[in-house]
């Protein structure tokens, strides 16, 4: 027992002098002057000022930052630390004029963002890209400064802090109020972000009227009731996956809202609240759609255009998307808004997954007279807007929703009978070799009027005209 102390002693003093001390404690970082360490200095071309970057030398991978307290020059314009492993933030206001207008932080193993009891400062833009891991962003992080209660003794930038864009980041949860930001706000950008949970109030942004918000290629987990909350011009969700959305996550007031190609595993009751003069769902993959769940999607608009209400064009677009499991009146937005604008509706060429126990109720008049959004739903069983069954396994057999009342009987799901053997009953078409007549060959001798049969011409077409040209040379030889 004894000699396994001496050894485990022998080896700690040992790692204690290959790896000293000063790399377990993080080095608050000062700037001292250029070319030394780690810091170059590069005079941008057009502003004659200094952009300046820090790169963590050798033996040096923890570094605490200061945003606002490090010693910059006063010719400091952008300012940049990449390649270290471990990177601490404050971005606690400071009596100090320091004129920063970009902070990019990259290729960084682990950052960590100090909770700030105080008003944050940052410069303009932010940029943080390629972060394996940041454990949670907290609140007060990402703000823009509120003068009425701003402390005293700290400088009052002329501009605040307006862009932000992570991408290439991982980030454990984004905490309640950790960015807001109140007025003239440009651009919000996150491009290929991973975060666990985002808390009630985490994102709460009000765009000027040219600035942008964009969620891209990202992955989250859970998005909290009121999640995000947007105003401004322009707000897309796109290439997304989004595991919960819960009630009231994703908050818009915006002209143009759009929804495309994103993964959703659940989609809670009134998960979306959006107010848009033009609304686009489109390329979506729905996996679970909870009663309500688009119901306040309704139109509105970004600002007073000084026209009458009635007399403006809204556009609603529902299209192309893939629906698995539906609960009863989970698919209408704010119908009975809709009715009293004009516009222009649109809920067509989706996909919807077939059976009796998921679109059953569509084809209820007891349900679909309780249902506030009862004339939309006319529209999505209509075949003329191409809403098709997603769960056909033939490829060649494509039924239009519609087929699933053929599933119902006295408001009951038969047992006897599947898409499958309807699909075995629709006709396959064939041409003759003995002429252009056109023959069915159907397990029946009438094809049903309601099934859609899929036809192949073009190659039948062409051996007739093949035959054809080649008798008409016979005879032609022949004379």
């Amino acid at each position: 027992m004894f000699q396994t102390k001496i050894i485990i002693f022998i080896l700690t003093l040992l790692w204690l002098i290959i790896f000293p001390v000063a790399h377990l404690a993080s080095v608050r970082l000062y700037f001292s002057k250029c070319g030394t360490n780690g810091f170059t200095c590069i005079t941008n071309a057009v502003t004659k000022k200094w952009d300046i970057t820090y790169q963590c030398p050798n033996g040096v991978n923890d570094i605490t930052l200061y945003i606002n307290q490090f010693t910059a020059p006063q010719t400091l314009q952008d300012f940049k630390i990449q390649n270290c492993q471990s990177v601490t933030i404050l971005t606690r206001c400071s009596n100090e004029n320091k004129p920063i207008k970009t902070l990019q932080i990259a290729n960084v193993a682990h950052l960590s963002i100090q909770r700030a009891p105080y008003e944050p400062w940052l410069p303009p833009t932010v940029i943080f890209e390629n972060i394996s891991y940041i454990d949670e962003i907290p609140a007060k992080t990402f703000g823009q400064i509120d003068k009425s209660i701003y402390t005293t003794g700290c400088f009052v930038h002329p501009i605040e802090f307006q862009n932000v864009l992570f991408k290439n980041v991982t980030i454990g949860a984004i905490k309640s109020e950790a960015f807001v930001a109140h007025h003239n706000f440009h651009n919000f950008t996150f491009l290929n972000v991973t975060v666990g949970t985002i808390q009630t109030s985490a994102i709460n942004i009000r765009h000027d009227l040219s600035g942008q918000f964009e969620i891209m290629h990202s992955n989250i987990k859970e998005i909290e009731p009121l999640g995000i909350r947007i105003y401004g011009k322009k707000a897309v969700f796109a290439m997304n996956d989004l595991k919960e959305v819960a009630s009231s996550g994703i908050n818009a007031t915006t002209e143009h809202f759009y929804f495309t190609g994103n993964t959703v595993g659940t989609l809670q009751a009134q998960a979306f609240a959006v107010l848009s003069t033009n609304i686009y769902i489109l390329d979506n993959n729905f996996q679970s759609v909870k009663c309500g769940a688009f119901e306040k999607l309704s139109p509105g608009l970004l600002q007073d255009s000084g026209r009458n209400f009635g007399k403006l064009n809204f556009i609603y677009d529902f299209s192309k998307n893939t629906l698995h499991d539906l609960e009863i009146g989970s698919l209408h937005p704010d119908y009975a808004s809709y009715e009293n604008v004009r516009t222009e509706m649109m809920f067509g060429k989706n996909k919807i997954m077939c059976s009796c126990e998921n679109l059953g109720w569509l084809f209820l008049p007891a349900v679909m007279d309780q249902l506030i959004g009862g004339p939309f739903y006319e529209m999505v069983m209509d075949d003329s807007y191409g809403n098709m069954c997603a769960n056909m396994h033939n490829s060649s057999c494509k039924f239009h929703i519609s087929v699933v009342n053929k599933l119902i009987q006295c408001g009951k799901c038969l047992s006897n009978i599947t898409l499958k053997e309807e699909c075995e009953k629709v006709p396959t078409i064939h041409y003759t070799t003995e002429g252009a007549n056109l023959n069915v060959l159907s397990n029946s001798s009438v094809a049903p009027s309601n099934y859609i049969t899929s036809f192949s011409f073009s190659h039948n077409k062409s051996s007739i005209l093949i035959r054809l040209l080649f008798l008409n040379i016979v005879l032609l030889l022949d004379y």
